[in-house]
């Protein structure tokens, strides 16, 4: 495993989701109901990890290689949508604030996502510019 990748993969993590864990929680605290706040905050952190995991942690984001790329981030981030939304359904139950809960479903789903990541979505497949 390269560690630069994983060090790279987690500063681009924490900081966008950090940003976007404030984000959730001034949408919810404005009366957004968690749900769309959560939907709202998850397509921001689809862009932004797209563009910096593809283009700085991996580097691997090409123009040869967008399409296929943006394709598969975009199938594991439908699964990973799917996954958060389910796995937030079942922490609403604990009667935690819902931040709380979030903040959860994101530490779970981050290493899912980097393993993705890592070994599908930006797979070095040698394509030349």
């Amino acid at each position: 495993m390269n560690k630069t990748h994983l060090t790279r993969f987690i500063i681009v993590g924490l900081s966008t989701n950090a940003l976007l864990l404030l984000a959730f929680w001034a949408a919810v605290s404005s009366g957004f109901p968690a749900p769309i706040a959560v939907t709202a905050t998850y397509a921001i952190g689809l862009v932004a990890s797209l563009l910096l995991n593809g283009r700085w942690t991996f580097g691997t984001l090409k123009r040869k290689t967008a399409v296929g790329s943006t394709v598969r981030f975009t199938v594991l981030y439908a699964a990973g949508y799917l996954y958060s939304i389910f796995t937030f359904g079942l922490l609403s139950f604990t009667n935690m604030p819902h931040v709380i809960d979030q903040f959860f479903v994101m530490a779970s789903c981050a290493g899912l996502l980097f393993l993705g990541q890592k070994y599908w979505v930006f797979k070095n497949r040698n394509v030349k510019q």
